[in-house]
């Protein structure tokens, strides 16, 4: 199954013949010097601002789908790795809870599960009060999914280091 971040990076690339220049570090680097999720959730986006101003075309609607896309790919990497090792963590949890406590894996499904119908609906919702189409509609789409999944990402690392 193709992403959507992986297709919209397809879509927004065929328009640039040019390979953009990505460095997640700019991103990664801004969140690992803080501890606030505000100031975190504002390092979203660091990355890919450098890449549009570094690739020619980068300042087009293509060119900003196109590096969004590419941290978007990030962030649904990162978003995977820290469910599962939340997944593997509870997992643990649950095995040694007594008799009668709250089971947290299926909760954590439950809630995973709500979350991406939530972060689609969220973005969709977005996208038909703009009234985009074409290429806006796809850098609204892009940008919408990109922030929800980095901070679902950072809710879920945390998550992770308080068990």
């Amino acid at each position: 199954m193709i992403r959507l971040s992986v297709l919209l990076v397809m879509l927004a690339g065929s328009a640039h013949a040019q390979e953009p220049k990505f460095d997640i570090s700019l991103t990664e680097d801004c969140v690992a010097e803080t501890t606030n999720t505000l100031e975190k959730e504002a390092c979203v986006g660091n990355s890919t601002t450098q890449c549009v101003i570094d690739m020619p075309g980068g300042v087009s609607t293509p060119g900003m789908v196109t590096c969004f896309g590419i941290e978007l790919s990030y962030w649904e990497a990162r978003l995977d790795d820290s469910y599962d090792s939340l997944l593997v963590r509870l997992t643990k949890w649950d095995v040694d809870k007594e008799a009668g406590d709250t089971l947290e894996v299926p909760l954590l499904l439950e809630m995973q599960g709500s979350w991406i119908a939530f972060r689609d609906a969220s973005c969709a919702f977005l996208l038909a009060r703009t009234r985009e189409a074409g290429d806006a509609a796809d850098f609204m789409t892009v940008t919408c999914l990109n922030s929800l999944t980095a901070r679902q990402v950072m809710y879920l690392e945390e998550m992770d280091r308080d068990i």
